[in-house]
């Protein structure tokens, strides 16, 4: 297949049928810059994709794949001449039966993937890694799902909303893990939104409390559950908080005979690209295993200011999500032994950090793990600083995991 002409004609059937990059995308879950590359011939969709691409074009797959373009399109233009030529009549022949081949393959391409059979999974999806409204809070503690229960505080009319896409629509069953120490409405609590359409869940059997304070906000046992439809394409998921009382949730689930994508991506920052206050960046260490210029070597310029490195990211809503240190830790210590961390002026309390030394004398090896940390983003922009005061401290950026829409912005 050429790389060049598919992608032509992917831009061209794309603008004609008004459809962004964007679009085109989501309609396929892929990213917009994957659209980029492949019209500017960077590079081909899997064959499985082909299918699918002349669909949402509305055009064949010889005709996407230029099967039924160039040579063949010349002799088309000139049909109604008359065929003095035996030579054009070949031509004609060998063409009608190449497109009629690639007809024949694209159609069974398109048989076969409108009849693939879809085993039945389970997708989760976590509290904490969705996008939410004001009063919210992660409380570390033991629960089903081996991660954060994420709880409320005191909030009315707030939401919590998982966002995904699903390869085809499709019925399901969703499951909400949520604190239920007592019998209760679903409704008097909360409202269920499936792709804006409100749900109704009914009455909640409580699993009892065996009078551990530390543990009744955490007795979720299994999950909540009810059919619901997807849609191809973009799903939401609305929990709205109605009775501004604390409420728990960890996470829902939803089982489903088709693949579901919720589009989350790594955004890494180097530390060369923050801002910098008493202090300058240098090399540290060349060999940088996340691709930025340099593993860097912060040094302070002054002795009565805390040098600082500066991160400014942009939240489109407010989220809690993990945020990623990469810095040089050969040793274990206090992380507030050497770093103070602040999100937007709240300090953040990181703790020990275990050391990576092996006795290797190639340092490198001591920043490929992470120090994590659950940090709080509000909507807009927000300013995550380390600062430090002694010792020159060697760090080489911070890293999102997420499907929530980031942001970065470079010094200024």
């Amino acid at each position: 297949m050429n790389a060049k002409i598919i992608g032509e004609h992917i831009k061209k059937f794309r603008k004609e049928k008004g459809l962004t990059q964007q679009q085109l995308a989501d309609s396929l879950f892929v990213s917009d810059k994957t659209i980029s590359r492949w019209e500017l011939g960077k590079g081909l969709p899997d064959i499985e994709e082909l299918p699918r691409i002349a669909a949402m074009l509305n055009i064949s797959i010889d005709r996407l794949v230029g099967n039924d373009t160039g040579e063949n399109e010349e002799v088309a233009e000139n049909a109604e001449q008359p065929l003095k030529s035996k030579k054009y009549r070949r031509t004609i022949i060998i063409s009608a039966a190449v497109c009629a081949l690639a007809a024949i393959v694209g159609f069974c391409f398109l048989f076969f993937d409108l009849n693939k059979t879809y085993e039945e999974a389970t997708y989760v999806f976590e509290a904490e890694e969705s996008v939410f409204t004001d009063c919210f809070k992660i409380e570390k503690a033991e629960n089903a799902s081996g991660k954060a229960v994420s709880a409320w505080l005191h909030g009315e009319g707030e939401s919590l909303v998982f966002k995904f896409c699903a390869e085809r629509g499709v019925k399901a069953t969703l499951g909400i893990s949520l604190t239920r120490t007592f019998s209760f409405k679903f409704e008097d609590k909360f409202i269920l939104y499936v792709n804006d359409k409100k749900l109704s869940v009914g009455t909640v059997p409580g699993l009892g409390w065996n009078g551990d304070e530390q543990t009744k906000f955490y007795n979720f046992g299994e999950a909540v559950t009810l059919p619901i439809e997807l849609k191809k394409g973009k799903n939401s998921i609305k929990i709205q908080i109605i009775d501004g009382l604390n409420v728990n949730i960890d996470k829902i689930e939803i089982t489903c005979a088709t693949r579901l994508f919720s589009a989350r991506k790594e955004i890494f920052i180097e530390a060369e690209d923050a801002k910098t206050e008493s202090c300058r960046i240098s090399e540290f260490y060349s060999k940088n295993a996340h691709g930025g210029k340099y593993v860097g070597e912060l040094i302070k310029t002054s002795d009565e200011n805390a040098g600082k490195l500066i991160f400014t990211v942009n939240s489109k809503g407010k989220i809690c999500l993990p945020m990623d240190i990469f810095l040089n830790r050969p040793y274990t210590f206090n992380f507030e032994n050497k770093y103070t961390l602040s999100v937007n002026g709240e300090q953040i309390t990181v703790g020990g950090v275990k050391g990576l030394a092996t006795g290797d004398s190639d340092t490198e090896a001591c920043f490929f793990e992470p120090v994590s940390v659950w940090i709080m983003l509000r909507d807009g922009e927000n300013e995550i600083e380390f600062s430090f005061w002694d010792m020159p401290a060697n760090f080489d950026g911070i890293s999102f995991t997420t499907s929530a829409s980031l942001s970065f912005v470079k010094k200024r």
